[in-house]
């Protein structure tokens, strides 16, 4: 992916009446170059002189410290059109198959109808509307540079601009859900599921082909079908078409491999759309086949053209084909990787910091990078904080533009390393030019912002892993979360209230509730009666609470009705309370919005058992889960789950870590953990808690007995050994108290 980014320039548009697209002149290598200089009324397209703006003498200017220029020609000689409804107060600009919307006093805008947030919103200067070119020049892949010197603008398209709807990926499967051979039934088949990884992970079109006539979900019915049709030869109809197939030079084509061929579906629909001079990646699942004939005969279908290594797994292997799809998608190379929400916020934390640079805002560097971190020049030059912005306020560093191409986010827990390309214009310390450099920056999340930072050492990239003496870990979310908390279930709002009391009082600082418990405002109470008796501050405190199925689909209001009843104005965590597939993803697509204004800090799962439903979730949102709180304790270890979140960097955490009432007696009268208590003068309750801590599950013991909360917080002050841990380990019998 590239991205090319202009520092400086804003756009004026001349309004009036739609006009027709120029034909864009281009170079040999299918670029464009527009030439515009401050105060003069002309500009050069590809070497040939024109008005600007034919009868007016408009001219570029600089307003304000900000370069303003005609749009309108540069749009139209680049291809493109411009448009202006007048009731509305909206710019619309198009540009082969992109639309951009842009309102008048609006930071929203509308690229091919999605919404975007823009820095600055447009406005009227002098009877002109003023646009903002750092989104248009991306939108669009345009380059603006800008000469000091001259006071010229250089606008240039990045190559083909005539056809800015090349390089389009389209994405078209057929898949059957129902019945499957060696997996069971399914709602979503298994070539449907390796298309929703590859459609996460790169910018591209879907085309679903849908059978007219539905496959059977029985599959002894769906084999007789595809004899049928194999058998004579025929063309099964699709529903829906694709309206524009030219605009696509990449077709990933996936597909379920039936009797080791080609379904007679994927015949009907590459003989109805031509393929030839495309890229086409396949990719199938099968009952064991491998790509049988199948590439032998989509070379027949598509003979003219050019096929890329695909990927074919097993039905069986699908649902955890996750990372073994990224890893081919990585291998393909496509410049159109998508990134994810946190890694985009990650390169838009970056380019804020190079906007930032060239306004010499020195304000907004300070709220954006550490105050320890450092700076090194290419001189080899290092300096503080506080020297690289005295440089920049004295101008002896003057950032002019920036470009960033080829930018690649890696996050691990709480930091994040970007790597790009990144040329810098500007007069530093004498020197004048443009410099491009490999980057590698550092981000470290801190409430909920990436902030630049110096290299972490290797210790600080160890998300989920206990540090026992503090008794925290660093959630992926980049929040630390302490260890040992309070759980509440079955306590009354007056029980609830003492018991959280109580434990903030003794040290406790991870409060466990959910709605469905009823006990949210004694929860809130009774950390308030802490906090107002100066036992603890809110920003110590780390709360929990669930939503219940029955809200999953009103989750914002969820989210509010909790955050009202614990009268808090953010939660610390909040968790699905248990997995169900009907409208579960909803629920936390709503938490997530919630992330993103600040109700929410970090967000989870409880109750899913198996890597499959745990990924069914993850796979169709985008913040991973910090947390899973599951059934878990001596008897019961989570051990696929554990070694599941590994790949996640999600930590479990253990409700009933003593069995649950009812069962702790059968926990506690154990012989290995009664053993090890007598050897260590604890309780069987302290040991077992202590395991938990030791095997890295966060435990949260529930009880409204003050004695009972005392000492089940006492257990910091003794550690399991190796052999005792080995032996705790082998008493796991995966088998747990609960039914539900």
């Amino acid at each position: 992916m590239k991205r090319v980014l202009s520092a400086i320039i804003a756009m004026i548009m001349l309004l009036g009446t739609t006009a027709c697209a120029a034909a864009p002149a281009q170079d040999e290598n299918g670029q464009t170059e527009i030439i515009l200089q401050i105060g003069n009324p002309m500009m050069t397209v590809d070497g040939n002189e024109q008005e600007i703006d034919p009868g007016r003498g408009t001219v570029p200017m600089i307003v304000n410290d900000r370069t303003l220029v005609p749009i309108r020609a540069i749009i139209e000689a680049m291809g493109g059109t411009v448009g202006w409804d007048d009731k509305t107060q909206t710019a619309t600009l198009t540009m082969g198959n992109d639309e951009i919307k842009l309102i008048i006093d609006s930071t929203t805008a509308y690229l091919n109808g999605a919404e975007k947030m823009l820095d600055v919103a447009p406005t009227i200067i002098n009877e002109r509307t003023m646009l903002p070119i750092r989104f248009i020049a991306e939108s669009f892949h345009f380059n603006v540079e800008w000469i000091e010197s001259e006071q010229k603008i250089i606008i240039r398209t990045e190559g083909n601009s005539q056809n800015t709807e090349s390089h389009k990926i389209l994405i078209a499967y057929f898949s059957r859900a129902g019945e499957n051979w060696q997996v069971g039934f399914v709602d979503k088949g298994n070539t449907a599921v390796i298309e929703e990884y590859i459609e996460n992970k790169i910018d591209a079109d879907v085309f679903e082909i849908k059978a007219s006539e539905p496959y059977p979900e029985s599959y002894d019915e769906t084999l007789t079908r595809v004899n049928r049709e194999r058998d004579n030869n025929e063309r099964p109809q699709f529903e829906g078409e694709i309206t524009n197939i030219d605009q696509y030079d990449t077709v990933f084509l996936g597909y379920p491999i039936w009797y080791g061929g080609l379904p007679m579906i994927m015949y009907t629909f590459l003989e109805e759309y031509d393929m030839s001079g495309k890229t086409i990646i396949p990719f199938s699942t099968h009952g064991g086949s491998g790509w049988g004939s199948t590439l032998t005969e989509l070379k027949e279908l598509c003979p003219n053209s050019v096929f890329k290594d695909g990927f074919s797994t097993t039905g069986t292997n699908a649902r955890s084909a996750k990372d073994d799809v990224k890893k081919w998608l990585d291998g393909l190379e496509l410049d159109t990787m998508k990134m994810n929400t946190e890694e985009a916020a990650v390169l838009a934390a970056f380019e804020k910091i190079q906007q930032a640079m060239v306004d010499a805002d020195v304000d907004t560097l300070d709220r954006i990078i550490k105050d320890d971190k450092t700076f090194t020049h290419m001189s080899g030059k290092v300096q503080t904080k506080k020297e690289y912005f005295a440089d920049i306020k004295s101008g002896a560093l003057d950032y002019k533009a920036y470009t960033i191409e080829n930018p690649s986010v890696t996050i691990n827990g709480k930091y994040a390393k970007l790597t790009a390309v990144t040329t810098l214009t500007a007069n530093a310390y004498g020197a004048q030019g443009s410099w491009p450099f490999n980057t590698t920056a550092w981000f470290e999340k801190i409430n909920g912002d990436w902030i630049y930072c110096n290299e972490p050492n290797e210790n600080t990239l160890k998300i989920g892993e206990f540090d026992i003496n503090k008794g925290i870990v660093t959630l992926n979310s980049g929040y630390e979360m302490p260890i040992l908390g309070i759980g509440t279930y079955n306590l009354s709002n007056a029980q609830a209230k003492n018991s959280v009391y109580w434990a903030l009082r003794d040290g406790y600082r991870l409060i466990d509730t959910a709605r469905i418990y009823g006990n949210e405002e004694g929860v809130g109470k009774g950390i308030k009666k802490a906090i107002n008796e100066g036992f603890v501050k809110r920003e110590e405190i780390f709360v929990t609470t669930k939503m219940w199925t029955s809200d999953f689909d009103n989750g914002d209001a969820a989210i509010n009705a909790s955050l009202k009843r614990l009268d808090l104005d953010y939660i610390d965590l909040m968790i699905l309370h248990h997995s169900q597939p009907r409208n579960d993803v909803k629920a936390y697509q709503a938490m997530e919005k919630a992330v993103s204004d600040g109700r929410l800090r970090s967000i989870g799962l409880s109750n899913y058992y198996t890597p499959d439903d745990f990924d069914r979730l993850v796979n169709a949102t985008s913040i991973t889960p910090a947390l899973l709180q599951n059934e878990t304790h001596p008897y019961h270890q989570s051990k696929e789950m554990k070694a599941h979140l590994e790949n996640y960097g999600t930590v479990m955490e253990s409700w009933f870590p003593l069995g649950g009432r009812g069962n702790t007696q059968t926990l506690f009268n154990d012989e290995t953990i009664s053993s090890i208590a007598k050897a260590h003068n604890k309780t069987s309750a302290q040991v077992i808690l202590r395991w938990h801590l030791q095997a890295g599950n966060i435990a949260i013991p529930g009880s409204s007995n003050e004695a009972h909360i005392q000492e089940n917080f006492e257990i910091f002050d003794f550690e399991l050994s190796n052999e005792e841990m080995k032996k705790l380990t082998d008493i796991d019998k995966n088998e747990r108290f609960a039914s539900y």
